[in-house]
């Protein structure tokens, strides 16, 4: 994949590749079926994990022409996935790569992109995206474009930062998304590893019958935040909180973007994943026990829900569990 650092246009390359083209292409040498499952063989070692999407291409046989969810992965250079075909093997010059999401670059310059959704059930709004800062990204919601520059209905600008260096040292990222709507996590500060900054861009299943605004973007309120949060991480972070988290116009439709609350669950909403009402492991069942994670408009209304986020409120271990059952649920929305 490609690596993110305090580089000029890096950040673009990375929304490039996970939105757009895909990443990580592999040779195939050979596809066989057995039972409904297709085993592929890459001419070298392809580094996915179960659970990632693939896309398959160059198959005379169509069927093989798809996106496919890894189940195993039984050796470095082979894994398998579900196909819905009978025949015991592929012919043609075959190559596989992680899928992008279905998005679009619907305009470019020199370190700038604009993306959108391709899915029609979606609002279809804009991300500009400007990459001229060595540290961070300057990201803006439109409603419309006609260019890398010029779109109407504009956010307020937030930032995605990438460093806290101008040099070439990779800092880890990850990224979780489908069509409609993309999660992007920055590990950006070193002294703080394995803390990220979580930024999101996309589409949110509203409460509002036939809503045309239900498009967030969440980043920092400023390019040199005071902490590493700044109110928008996912592990844990006030709820209180709405510094640069965007909605594109209220519930009534009317006016230009508005700021949301991340309301967890139940129980203490100052905080996700950090409610001492609730002791972990739940004794009723021996369980944990997750909750949407719904978006509070400043004007004191439900308007929707957050995506795949579901957080548990358990005070014992909390932050270590949410983690967990992140990573296990990520691929499950």
């Amino acid at each position: 994949a490609p690596q993110m650092a305090g580089v000029l246009g890096y950040l673009i390359a990375i929304l490039d590749a996970f939105l757009v083209t895909g990443f990580n292409q592999r040779s195939v040498t050979s596809i066989t079926v057995e039972s409904n499952i297709a085993t592929i063989t890459t001419s070298t070692a392809h580094g996915y994990e179960i659970g990632t999407v693939v896309a398959l291409s160059g198959a005379n046989e169509g069927v093989f022409n798809d996106d496919f969810e890894i189940l195993t992965i039984p050796t470095t250079t082979s894994f398998t996935v579900g196909v819905v075909t009978a025949l015991t093997a592929a012919t043609g010059t075959l190559i596989c790569k992680v899928a992008p999401l279905g998005w679009e670059k619907t305009f470019s310059g020199t370190n700038k992109a604009v993306y959108r959704s391709l899915d029609v059930t979606t609002n279809q709004f804009y991300l500009r995206v400007d990459d001229t800062n060595t540290l961070y990204a300057a990201v803006t919601m439109y409603e419309t474009m006609s260019n890398v520059d010029t779109g109407t209905g504009a956010s307020t600008t937030k930032y995605w930062k990438k460093s806290t260096v101008a040099n070439t040292t990779a800092m880890p990222w990850h990224s979780i998304g489908n069509k409609k709507v993309f999660y992007f996590f920055s590990d950006w500060h070193a002294s703080y590893p394995f803390q990220p900054s979580g930024y999101c861009f996309g589409w949110f299943p509203s409460f509002r019958s036939g809503d045309g605004f239900n498009t967030m973007l969440i980043g920092h309120d400023n390019s040199i935040p005071s902490g590493q949060y700044q109110g928008n991480d996912f592990s844990l972070f006030g709820s209180a909180q709405t510094e640069g988290l965007l909605i594109a116009r209220s519930y009534s439709q009317l006016g230009s973007s508005i700021s949301f609350y991340k309301l967890p669950g139940i129980g203490n909403h100052n905080y996700m994943g950090f409610d001492n009402s609730f002791p972990f492991p739940n004794p009723v069942d021996n369980g944990i026990h997750l909750f949407p994670v719904y978006i509070y408009e400043t004007s004191n209304v439900l308007r929707g829900k957050m995506p795949g986020i579901f957080i548990p409120n358990e005070y014992t271990n909390g932050r270590s569990e949410e983690r967990r059952v992140g990573k296990e649920c990520r691929s499950r929305w």
